[in-house]
């Protein structure tokens, strides 16, 4: 099922921007864009536990060969690897089955926050609600639980508010330490980028956080309750 973003995926991007290799390898990247059932009014199934028809993908799906394993696949489909550090934008582009700007289709389509709540992106950002997911074998649907990491690092800062390159720079992290980082992640509002440093294969996926969407299932479930 993968190939080309095409003209109704997000057009996203997927850097390494640190990383560890214990062996010779070579790294290959294959990215497909979202299915009709992974998008806004159509998420009927997986992409995630909560909220059908309201949840949403907010990038292209990526897959990468080449990272070396460390251990054994698991029975949820993630495999053990080398530390690096991944970055993948989100809605830059095209926006599939709309015609409106990144911003109000994340605001207003996704998450409802900019009628329910009066949310803009940063603020949806600020509670963490921006995530990389891998995609759980064993229950079908997308997950963002810790990042699917296996061994968190001895440094671990979640949801930085900034780019990669400032985290680097505020946190000394180099190609040779970056596994102290190992749970590490942080949302980039201003270039529209999620990254984290992960300890596994792919897919890399950036979704809405998932329990968080299920409690704005139940706000918007409210109102339209009291408007009746």
């Amino acid at each position: 099922n993968f190939g080309p973003a095409g003209s109704e995926g997000f057009g996203s991007t997927l850097t390494i921007r640190a990383g560890q290799a214990s062996g010779a390898t070579t790294v290959n990247l294959r990215v497909r864009k979202p299915n009709d059932n992974e998008v806004f009014g159509f998420s009927t199934e997986p992409p995630a536990e909560n909220s059908p028809g309201w949840y949403s993908l907010l990038s292209d799906v990526f897959e990468i060969d080449g990272i070396v394993a460390t251990g054994a696949t698991t029975a949820d489909g993630r495999t053990p690897t080398d530390p690096f550090a991944v970055q993948i934008s989100y809605l830059d582009n095209n926006l599939a089955h709309t015609n409106t700007t990144p911003e109000a289709y994340m605001e207003d389509y996704i998450y409802e926050h900019g009628n329910v709540k009066g949310w803009t992106e940063a603020d949806i950002a600020a509670a963490g609600e921006l995530q990389i997911a891998y995609f759980d074998q064993t229950t079908g649907q997308y997950s963002a639980d810790d990042l699917g990491v296996f061994n968190p690092g001895s440094t671990v800062v979640i949801n930085y508010q900034g780019s990669w390159d400032a985290f680097a720079a505020e946190y000394s992290v180099t190609d040779a330490n970056v596994g102290d980082f190992v749970g590490s992640s942080g949302v980039d509002t201003v270039n529209n980028n999620v990254w984290a440093v992960v300890d596994r294969n792919s897919p890399f996926v950036v979704v809405p956080e998932p329990h968080s969407m299920a409690l704005l299932g139940l706000s918007i479930l409210l109102v339209f309750r009291r408007r009746r």
